[in-house]
């Protein structure tokens, strides 16, 4: 009797504890917690709707200044200087000289480089000149210098002579400006470095060598103020969009078919675009990478961006892409900001003349733009 007692116990706390670890709710359970109150994890595919490239002019010279030429793309170089010396006036000026470090090289790394150097007549600096500006009809006339080598993977430096009668007036006047630009014979673009730190300072040189009647004397100075401005156009395509650095070229893409419901909460958004690499000017000196914002604007110069997510490069197969995560761009279009698309730039668009060129809209299907995006819908 005592042992059927204690089984039918056994039994009786075993069918307790059966419901009690059951996933689905009991009769109790079942009506306090509806199904569509529960977290669902949802994902889609979605390919671009609409690009295009657009022009957008920049000032040059975060840290590089570009002369040269490389086939229809061209870059000039400003220089100023401020708070020159004036020497003694029984002083001989015996020569004067400038010198520029490299530290970038486009499109090869040897070349023919030549420039002038002109005396600039109107003033400028170096947030509001424009390529327009400085060829427009006044902006520099005297011929002050000029530059012309084949430049060698070894070269360091290049070394540019100053006429003598310039150098003095700019001694007199204690300031002044000049401006480098290519011959038409130019292969190669240069990159000058221009920045100053705590520890070292490599923007251009200028060296005076002077002599009195008891001694010969060589003063440094540095330029002040330096920037760039270049022009070339892209080649015309249907196909292909372009991004190009120093001019600039920037691409607009957007999507414009996300269903996706506003409770929404994005856990990844993965922008996939394909480049075309015979039509791209990359070399050993370019940061292979590319920069995608949110466009917060419709209207041009498209300048209202905001988000900004590094593009890294893959390979799949035979194609190169370049992926980035968007998800707080996406999440802002679920919530809050209108869809105007994205902006695609270089990432070095500012000290360099790299070019990409990737797949629009009207690529085979495995290389247009894409994104693909994983959410929550919040219950």
């Amino acid at each position: 009797m005592k042992t059927r007692r204690l089984i039918g116990g056994i039994i009786f706390l075993l069918s307790i504890i059966t419901c009690g670890c059951s996933d689905d709710p009991n009769a109790v359970g079942s009506g306090i917690l509806p199904k569509e109150d529960a977290l669902r994890i949802d994902s889609l595919i979605t390919m671009a709707t609409f690009d295009t490239t657009f022009l957008a002019r920049i000032n040059g010279g975060a840290g590089t200044l570009l002369v040269g030429k490389f086939q229809n793309l061209e870059a000039r170089t400003l220089l100023q200087f401020e708070n020159l010396s004036n020497l003694p006036p029984d002083v001989k000026l015996d020569s004067a000289f400038m010198k520029f470090r490299i530290n970038y090289r486009f499109k090869d790394s040897t070349g023919e480089l030549g420039f002038y150097a002109y005396k600039m007549l109107r003033e400028w600096n170096s947030t509001t000149v424009t390529w327009d500006s400085i060829i427009a009809s006044g902006a520099y006339d005297t011929l002050v210098g000029t530059f012309t080598s084949v430049i060698q993977p070894s070269d360091s430096s290049v070394c540019l002579k100053l006429d003598t009668t310039y150098v003095k007036q700019l001694l007199q006047n204690g300031k002044g400006s000049i401006i480098l630009v290519p011959s038409v014979t130019s292969t190669i673009v240069l990159g000058f470095s221009h920045t100053v730190g705590l520890l070292s300072d490599s923007r251009p040189e200028l060296f005076i060598s002077y002599s009195d009647s008891s001694l010969d004397t060589t003063v440094k100075y540095r330029s002040s103020i330096g920037t760039f401005v270049a022009n070339g156009n892209v080649p015309a395509s249907t196909n292909l969009l372009y991004l190009q650095s120093g001019i600039v070229y920037r691409v607009i893409i957007r999507f414009d078919s996300l269903s996706i419901p506003k409770r929404a909460s994005i856990t990844r958004a993965t922008l996939e675009v394909a480049i075309e690499q015979d039509s791209s000017l990359l070399n050993s000196f370019s940061r292979d990478s590319l920069l995608v914002f949110l466009l917060r604007t419709n209207t041009p110069p498209f300048g209202n961006v905001a988000l900004g997510t590094i593009c890294s490069p893959s390979v799949d197969g035979a194609q190169k892409i370049y992926r980035a995560d968007i998800r707080s761009i996406v999440q802002q279009w679920i919530t809050r900001e209108p869809n105007y698309g994205i902006v695609l730039r270089t990432y070095s668009e500012f000290i360099s003349f790299d070019r990409f060129a990737l797949h629009g809209t009207r690529a085979p299907i495995n290389q247009q733009p894409k994104l693909k995006i994983t959410f929550t819908l919040l219950p």
